[in-house]
């Protein structure tokens, strides 16, 4: 079984032949893999690797867990996979690690991310639990990240070498949580159209605004007089040559379905640190009401910025006219 993350990286099950490729890496980075993998001090040689590869691809059903190699233009480079698995209460625990080298790609978190999304649509699961030291904070950045929540601190939980006990933080994300994506913007951005947190067809395609009725793209192209563009790698320059910049005020938030009135416990994002990183914006617009009431929560007015109601380009504000939504769209491009 092989998921596929990008055209270079691929996860691919764990086979028998991988323990010498495991072997070889940990033999040769056990300072940097040591520092918070205890077993990594016990792995003295391949038929010790052998026999945990062995053991866990011929486990029985009951206690069998799907593990991954992580493989980057089909060379191994770190493993991943499931552990503690309770199918009758519906979660699991993801574990992984990468060699030094590849690190600050952005390989596991995508990893992890493919994973969930298996556990939760194929698995059926409903919770992922991810452990992280307290101080290791190269992986805690991966569940935060990706909109895992901090649930608890165990103490003492896992001895580490030198016999130095560490505590864990422990990461949890839920079958309906909702993650937001990175803002569209450069430096040029004079305008910043907040919403609430992407629909699950924007998540599906990991797109702004990527439901097919909703009228983002066609109200922007409109407002601009300019053709609407067909790929969203040309949608997202239509809003930068225009000075507009698209994000959400929710970074991570439980929804069931995609409808505003289901957000709960969302988690902000930094809406401050852009307006301090964006020097020439002038004017933060709602795209609708839910977004602006959750930054009315969050967050105070800067006197310094223009701030508009925008009616929601969503398919369920039906009510208003294209037309007259353009109409009140385009005064943002006059403020």
């Amino acid at each position: 079984m092989q998921i596929h993350i990008d055209d270079n990286i691929s996860l691919r099950q764990l086979q028998a032949s991988d323990a010498v490729d495991i072997f070889n890496t940990i033999d040769t980075e056990r300072e940097y893999l040591g520092r918070w993998l205890p077993f990594v001090e016990h792995t003295v040689s391949l038929e010790y690797t052998q026999e945990f590869v062995n053991a866990g691809i011929n486990a029985p059903k009951e206690d069998f867990e799907l593990v991954y190699t992580i493989r980057k233009e089909n060379q191994f480079i770190g493993l991943i996979g499931f552990k503690e698995t309770d199918r009758n209460n519906g979660q699991t625990e993801i574990g992984y690690w990468l060699s030094e080298k590849h690190q600050k790609q952005g390989i596991v978190t995508r990893s992890v991310k493919a994973l969930c999304d298996y556990a939760f649509n194929d698995l059926n699961l409903n919770k992922v639990i991810i452990k992280c030291a307290v101080k290791n904070d190269a992986s805690k950045n991966i569940p935060q990240r990706l909109g895992f929540k901090l649930e608890t601190i165990e103490k003492d939980g896992e001895l580490l070498t030198g016999n130095v006990y560490t505590d864990l933080e422990v990461y949890s994300l839920f079958s309906n949580s909702k993650q937001s994506f990175k803002p569209i913007s450069n430096s040029e951005t004079k305008i910043l159209i907040l919403g609430s947190l992407p629909s699950d067809k924007s998540i599906e395609l990991a797109e702004y605004y990527g439901h097919p009725r909703n009228r983002f793209w066609k109200i922007i192209s409109t407002i601009t007089n300019t053709t609407l563009p067909e790929t969203y790698s040309e949608k997202q320059t239509l809003l930068l040559n225009n000075g507009i910049g698209v994000w959400d005020v929710a970074n991570n938030a439980i929804r069931k379905g995609s409808l505003d009135n289901d957000i709960k416990d969302e988690v902000p994002n930094d809406i401050n640190k852009f307006i301090d990183e964006h020097k020439g914006l002038k004017t933060i617009c709602f795209n609708g009401k839910k977004s602006e009431a959750l930054f009315n929560k969050y967050f105070k007015r800067n006197e310094n910025l223009n701030y508009i109601s925008l009616p929601s380009s969503s398919p369920a504000n039906a009510r208003i006219t294209f037309e007259d939504i353009c109409t009140v769209w385009k005064q943002m491009l006059l403020s």
